[in-house]
């Protein structure tokens, strides 16, 4: 007995491979723009309770730096997979191709 799990081979539309691709640069392009928020988030926060970098971090409530960071670690992940399927992706559109 073959310990091997079988493998179907499926065949990819390239109407389908575009909507994936569409939704991917959705994807994207939402973690960029909370990078981008989380940026203007930390230059808020630094002219608002002072200090330089991080040592405004040293004023907020300890829930609330925690939020922060969860939010930047999250946005970083998810750009991390966007790029990841990409790559899987283009792959599969030149093998379909």
């Amino acid at each position: 007995m073959d310990a091997t799990p079988e493998v179907e081979t499926v065949a990819v539309d390239a109407d389908e491979l575009d909507g994936v691709a569409d939704n991917l640069l959705d994807i994207e392009c939402n973690a960029e723009e909370i990078v981008e928020a989380l940026t203007r988030l930390r230059a808020e926060a630094t002219i608002a309770f002072g200090g330089r970098g991080y040592e405004w971090r040293a004023k907020l409530p300890p829930d609330l730096r925690d939020l922060i960071d969860e939010i930047e670690a999250l946005a970083g992940e998810t750009q991390s997979d966007a790029n990841y399927a990409w790559r899987r992706l283009r792959k599969l559109q030149r093998d379909s191709g």
